[in-house]
């Protein structure tokens, strides 16, 4: 039984839980490009489109730090292994270019040197 339990746990890890007209969704976080925090409503920018739902940065971020996210604004995070290229203030994400504020940049900075 621990077995099963470490694997259902394992793909909870993999997947952010979306509830999007009441209905819960997982989202492979894999698929995830960036997140974007508009108001108070979450856009997961994906390889295939954007999903849109209500919650806080907050409440998504610890998931995401865990599996290779960074936070570079107070309304966007994104997948470290995807930074192209950074200054103080945006960061290439492939070809999108997503602004960084000062308070996240030294953390950007030690994360892109340490690869």
């Amino acid at each position: 039984m621990i077995e099963i339990d470490n694997c259902v746990q394992l793909e909870e890890n993999r997947c952010l839980v979306a509830t999007i007209n009441r209905k819960q969704r997982n989202v492979p976080i894999d698929s995830i490009d960036y997140v974007e925090s508009r108001g108070r409503k979450i856009i997961l920018h994906l390889n295939c489109g954007e999903i849109t739902f209500y919650s806080k940065m907050s409440d998504i971020e610890g998931k995401l730090m865990l599996n290779g996210f960074i936070r570079v604004h107070q309304s966007f995070m994104i997948r470290k292994k995807d930074i192209v290229s950074f200054n103080r203030i945006m960061v290439k994400h492939g070809k999108v270019e997503i602004p960084v504020s000062r308070k996240y940049y030294s953390e950007i900075k030690k994360c892109v040197v340490r690869g």
